[in-house]
Order: C-alpha cells, then structure tokens, then sequence
C-alpha cells in the first residue's frame, strides 16, 4: 500500500520468489513520496510543502525511475510491468495509463479506482 516499502517486499513472496525468478525480472520497489521512510522534508510536513504530493507527481516520479533504470542498466529493451495494490494498485493503474510508452501493462490489486469516472475505465482498456 506505499506504507512502508520493506513490509511491502516481504509480503510479495509470489513476486520475490516466483515470478520474477522464472521470467529473469528485475524487480524494483519504489516507495512514493511522502510514504514511509520518503519524506523529502523529513517529519516537517506543512501545508506548503504539501504542493509537492500530488498522485500525478508520484507517477513522474516512477516513470523517470523505470526509465533512468532502463538506461543505467543498458535494458532500454526490457518492457516494464508495475505491480501494486491498494494505493499501490491505483497507482500501477494511473502509471500504465499516463506512461503507455514506458510501462508495457500492469497488474493492479484492490486499487481504489471506483472514485473516478466509473462508467469510463472500459472505453479506457482497463478491466
């Protein structure tokens, strides 16, 4: 859920242990900004500083790391799938939507996406 990043990697044995082993992924952790231990002003969170949280900046800020990622590792072929649920989920979503260039699909779990515009996710390709 973008809580607490090392919580979210133990709990993610399939991933871990399973799939990224048997398809040789790489698989990077990212927690968002202003979660866990990501807090860029550390513990003074103020209202001013809050103009820095917003959902579209998490996702610049994920789709600059899988590309700055596929560059320093000379993988600028390597397709890029993200994974999340809950809070992690609506962000696989928002990144797959927002970067289709970057990010090749997602897998979102109880992602919370029932807030916006419901009747339009179909003609949007997501199920």
């Amino acid at each position: 859920d973008g809580c607490d990043i090392e919580r979210e990697y133990r709990a993610s044995g399939f991933l871990t242990g399973v799939l990224a082993p048997r398809l040789g992924a790489l698989l990077v952790f990212a927690e968002p900004r202003f979660a866990g231990k990501s807090l860029p002003f550390g513990q003074a969170t103020v209202p001013a500083n809050l103009t820095y949280l917003t959902t579209e900046q998490v996702t610049h800020d994920f789709a600059s790391l899988a590309q700055g990622l596929r560059g320093s590792l000379n993988a600028s072929g390597c397709p890029v799938v993200a994974f999340g649920g809950g809070y992690g989920g609506l962000l696989t979503t928002l990144v797959r939507l927002q970067y289709p260039h970057i990010f090749a699909g997602g897998v979102s779990s109880s992602a919370s996406l029932g807030y916006f515009m419901p009747s339009h996710w179909t003609q949007r390709g997501i199920t």
